[in-house]
């Protein structure tokens, strides 16, 4: 990293122009979070309209194009779930400038975790808007690229959160395209690392919201599979059916105890109290 802030071009309006753009995008972030959507929306264009073309004026600078990267990730993030195609298209953004740099230095660690992370985001977006092949083949190279850089840094929890987000992401798609046993697989593989980082960490709610959200997505999955089997096999998955709500809805109330569910999160504990009730 010997790159300086000094790059006073005029093409990039000097060295203050990113530091209003990544104003913006936190303040769109913030926004975001307080459900203030409209401004959010507007604060994250402006921070793309400042960055776009300070990168395209300075395609070599990997500054400014880590900032590009980070804007279009938030910007993605904040349409999830409200404009699925709008945050679809910020992902195919992420993915195009993440692939560039892994193209122009294949050994960088920070570059090829960048592209990790774009796979893994655009799969699920993908997902959302029901292009679930391009969503299993992002989020399987997703994997693959955590799978060597945890490999490579066995310590860092990060790379293996991220690992198991790509796998839960993945079972989810795998759910959609009604690959039952496909989405089993690499649910079970998520939970189990989930469940790792937080017995080494108890206090990481990402990470446990994570973990509600896998035994949710395997409780439905195993309801899927006894919709499919009969006799002793079709009993089996409706009691690991009942075993995964029990366990998603208990995390999900203690994390509300801590104030942390956010109201999608609260329509997944809903989700899961009704789930383990019907087997009450």
């Amino acid at each position: 990293h010997g790159h300086k802030m000094e790059f006073v071009n005029p093409a990039t309006g000097g060295p203050a122009m990113p530091l209003s753009a990544n104003g913006h995008r936190g303040l769109g972030n913030a926004l975001s979070w307080d459900e203030q959507q409209p401004l959010a929306e507007v604060e994250m264009a402006k921070a793309i309209a400042i960055y776009e073309p300070l990168v395209a004026a300075n395609p070599n600078d990997t500054i400014l194009a880590g900032g590009l990267y980070a804007t279009y990730v938030q910007a993605s993030s904040i349409y999830e779930n409200i404009d699925d195609p709008v945050a679809h298209q910020y992902s195919a953004k992420t993915v195009e400038l993440a692939e560039r740099a892994v193209a122009k230095d294949a050994a960088n660690v920070r570059s090829r975790h960048h592209l990790a992370l774009a796979y893994s985001r655009f799969g699920a977006t993908a997902a959302n808007v029901g292009k679930l092949e391009e969503s299993v083949t992002a989020l399987k190279k997703s994997a693959g690229l955590f799978e060597s850089l945890a490999g490579r840094e066995t310590k860092n929890l990060r790379f293996k959160d991220q690992l198991a987000l790509a796998r839960l992401r993945l079972g989810d798609a795998h759910r959609k395209q009604r690959d039952f046993p496909g989405a089993l697989l690499a649910l079970e593989k998520a939970a189990a690392i989930f469940a790792e980082i937080v017995a080494d960490d108890r206090n990481r709610n990402d990470t446990w919201k994570n973990l509600a959200s896998t035994t949710k997505s395997l409780a439905e999955t195993h309801e899927d599979l006894a919709a499919q089997a009969d006799g002793e096999e079709k009993q089996t998955h409706l009691r690991n059916a009942k075993k995964f709500f029990t366990e998603s809805r208990d995390i999900f109330r203690q994390l509300s105890e801590r104030g942390a569910l956010s109201e999608f999160d609260r329509k997944a504990l809903a989700e899961t109290e009704g789930g383990v009730q019907k087997y009450d």
